[in-house]
């Protein structure tokens, strides 16, 4: 209803993925087909338009076919997963016996609730965190069980690394709009990996915009490497600001994969020394270098997108949602590769709607509501949250400390002695 006046152009990424779904469902199907509906939504709005898919198949008989790669919202919905590799079925069950068939082929594309407990090879497979909970009693040695009584406080020490960026009392407001951030500040220090989330029109991609000077604040100022950025040009932002936004697309319009990589180059005038074919095999993509961008999936020119800022070889990244359309072996492989950018003295600062994602790679995470940043902390503050927790943390909540991952949780079971699927 608020966003039933506004022009559609004027959205956020995620309603403009909301209002599509309305006028899907304003159609009144008897079979629904989505392909990653909820890829930009929010996990509260993600959750609320999944119940209501539920809703249409339990209760009004609706058909659904979908296909979602964030399946920790999805999977435990499903009567029968099918899994493909190259074009082909390889695998057509239940979700439980799917996940047992995965982690024994060593396939990633499980959620973590379900991946846990096949990995224990248990004669039961919860698909959710109620029935996970239930389950890990059976598990869990005594002693684990007496460490949630009392709660872990993690104190995290000062970061004496260098500031590459510093935010300091940023205002914005788009022409004729209202303001979308308010008076916050934020800063990034070298091999920092930080994680934004929040809602749907929260303010994240603009904060995003103002931090990279694709946007200048009404107020406040950007200190990148200790130089305004209002003072900078775009090409002396470029160089040592890579900046990727939601749509791919804007970056893509060369005739192969491989011009879009030197494009970029030629544009800051840089040599090629090596460095297209490096970022090409890192983010999978050299066996497409010949091919039109324009012709690859979703997920595939999210990666060229990224692989063409890549190429400057900046200090400090800007993603916002670059996971999105990926599955899980390449967001493992993207996740790694930004670790690594992170361990040689680079910074990342990613915004996503990715709980999961972030809880497996991110240092701190910020969480930015209504314009202003509400949360600023280490990875661990996702276990406390309500609604941006992820799966492993609210399973084991109140039971164990410190779990935010599958391979968190199978070391607090088992000490890391289980020899369980560890998937690239």
């Amino acid at each position: 209803a608020p966003l039933r006046d506004k022009f559609t152009a004027n959205l956020s990424g995620g309603e403009k993925q909301k209002v599509a779904l309305a006028a899907v469902l304003a159609m009144q199907p008897r079979i629904l087909v989505l392909d990653e509906p909820t890829s930009q939504l929010d996990p509260v709005a993600a959750g609320e338009f999944l119940d209501l898919v539920e809703y249409l198949n339990k209760e009004l008989g609706y058909t659904v076919v979908l296909i979602e790669q964030r399946l920790e919202r999805c999977f435990h919905l499903a009567d029968r997963a099918v899994v493909m590799e190259q074009g082909e079925i390889i695998f057509d069950g239940t979700p439980a016996d799917t996940a047992r068939w995965q982690v024994a082929h060593q396939l990633p594309f499980i959620p973590p609730v379900a991946k846990f407990f096949a990995s224990l090879h248990g004669s039961i497979i919860p698909l959710t965190v109620r029935d996970g909970r239930r389950e890990l009693h059976n598990y869990l040695p005594i002693e684990t069980l007496r460490e949630s009584s009392e709660r872990k406080i993690k104190l995290t020490p000062v970061d004496k690394e260098p500031a590459v960026l510093a935010a300091k009392n940023l205002w914005f407001t788009y022409p004729g709009g209202r303001e979308v951030i308010r008076g916050q500040s934020l800063c990034v220090r070298k091999g920092e990996f930080v994680v934004i989330l929040g809602a749907n029109a929260a303010g994240k991609s603009t904060l995003l915009k103002l931090l990279a000077g694709v946007l200048k604040p009404d107020r406040g100022s950007v200190q990148l490497l200790g130089q305004d950025t209002r003072h900078l040009s775009l090409t002396e932002l470029g160089r040592k600001v890579g900046y990727l936004s939601q749509n791919p697309n804007d970056y893509l319009f060369q005739d192969t994969v491989e011009d879009e990589l030197r494009f970029t180059l030629n544009n800051f005038q840089l040599p090629d020394n090596g460095i297209c074919d490096e970022i090409l095999r890192k983010l999978n993509l050299y066996a497409l270098r010949h091919a039109n961008p324009r012709d690859l999936s979703s997920g595939e020119r999210q990666r060229v997108a990224l692989a063409s800022i890549l190429v400057t070889e900046p200090r400090l990244l800007l993603l916002d949602e670059p996971t999105r359309g990926m599955d899980y072996r390449l967001k493992a492989e993207l996740g790694g590769f930004l670790q690594g950018i992170t361990a040689s003295g680079g910074s990342v600062v990613m915004v996503t709607h990715d709980v999961e994602f972030a809880a497996e790679y991110a240092d701190r995470v910020v969480m930015v509501f209504d314009g202003m940043i509400a949360c600023d902390g280490p990875r661990e503050v996702l276990a406390e949250s309500i609604f941006y927790a992820p799966q492993m943390a609210r399973m084991f909540r109140g039971i164990a400390q410190g779990v935010l991952t599958v391979h968190e949780g199978l070391e607090k079971v088992s000490g890391g002695a289980l020899d369980v699927c560890q998937s690239s």
